[in-house]
């Protein structure tokens, strides 16, 4: 029963914002799914206010055309012969990379504590497994994000963002049902850096990159 009393204030919280930012995610064009972000209470939100108040807002540009003279899209910049990338996508390749730096540093924050975790005959090969499949993850993350902010791979987009959802699940669960103790301070940095990374892909200068539309103009 207390276990659902927590969830109340997060579902009032949800009901008072989740229509109000669908009708202003319309408006402004912006992609309907980073409603999504209210899941996060309270960050969440305020990361879907920022994006709305500094994105384009395609009502706004109407009205001016109307008055002035109707608004040509910007020809594709290019740089040599590669198309110069987005700030959101150059954004998201760097906040992505910056969340890959706290994980190493929360790895050697801990690290006394995942050693001291295995049994003593096997710890170090216990150590080495893990190091391993640290090296792994961040090896693949890293790699999904060059391929979606330089290949402007889709697969590779939905591939990170399921991946990214379920360490936020798991985060988001552990601290539900702890205390915000030191060592969970820096995956909770992670959470709000890799939402902030992910909302900015549904950005529509994002979205223009991903679907190549630079090539097709050219």
């Amino acid at each position: 029963m207390e276990t659902i009393l927590l969830f109340v204030p997060i579902a009032i919280i949800l009901v008072l914002t989740i229509p109000p930012s669908i009708r202003l995610l319309r408006r402004t064009g912006l992609h309907v799914a980073l409603v999504a972000l209210n899941i996060v209470p309270f960050y969440g939100t305020v990361v879907l206010i920022w994006i709305i108040a500094y994105s384009n807002w395609p009502n706004t540009h109407s009205a001016k055309s109307s008055i002035v003279a109707p608004t040509v899209p910007p020809s594709p910049m290019y740089e040599g012969e590669v198309a110069m990338r987005p700030k959101t996508i150059v954004y998201f390749e760097r906040i992505i990379f910056g969340t890959l730096l706290l994980s190493v540093l929360q790895v050697y924050l801990i690290w006394d504590r995942i050693y001291a975790f295995g049994n003593p005959p096997d710890r170090n090969l216990q150590a080495v497994i893990y190091l391993t499949f640290v090296v792994f993850m961040l090896a693949l993350i890293g790699t999904l994000t060059l391929l979606v902010s330089r290949r402007r791979s889709k697969i590779a987009m939905w591939v990170s963002i399921m991946m990214a959802a379920y360490g936020i699940w798991l985060v988001v669960s552990g601290i539900i049902h702890g205390p915000l103790v030191g060592s969970n301070i820096i995956p909770a940095l992670q959470c709000v850096g890799q939402v902030v990374a992910y909302s900015l892909l549904l950005t529509p200068s994002a979205r223009r990159w991903m679907s190549r539309e630079d090539e097709k103009a050219a």
